[in-house]
């Protein structure tokens, strides 16, 4: 975990909305639904960095990592079987949230089977500060919640 909080502070914290959606895999054969995080270029580079870091940190402490490409994303539905959502994902890719400020990252173990339901349960192990110590404001400015 010393690794993940030193990627963490090498970062700063950045504006972004929800805006845009995709399917995982891909629409043709949907798994998971998800609405994209926007940002400007330098916040892109922001958000991959520690991702890049995060992997790094996981992979050197022993752990698979999965080698996909990084798609920061807000995860909507899971989909028991493969689906085609087009037509979801242009309704919801029309999308186009406010802007709130990403200040931390936060470390969760998914725990697969052991949720209500045999649905997952997720675990927040620790949450690390974007920035150096002392430097993120006094808390994160969460997404803004629907009505």
């Amino acid at each position: 975990m010393d690794r993940l909080a030193t990627a963490a502070a090498r970062r700063r914290p950045l504006r972004t909305r929800f805006a845009g959606a995709g399917a995982f895999p891909d629409v043709t054969r949907a798994k998971v639904l998800f609405a994209a995080v926007e940002t400007d270029e330098d916040g892109r580079a922001e958000l991959d960095r520690p991702a890049a870091g995060a992997r790094s940190a996981v992979a050197t402490a022993g752990a698979e990592v999965d080698g996909a490409r990084f798609h920061p994303h807000l995860t909507l539905a899971r989909l028991g079987r493969p689906v085609e959502a087009t037509r979801w994902v242009r309704v919801l890719g029309s999308y186009r949230g406010p802007e709130w400020t990403i200040a931390e990252i936060v470390l969760v173990a998914s725990h697969l089977g052991e949720g209500a339901r045999r649905r997952p349960r997720h675990e927040v192990l620790e949450t690390f500060s974007l920035g150096p110590a002392g430097s993120a404001p006094g808390h994160a400015s969460a997404p803004p919640r629907g009505r």
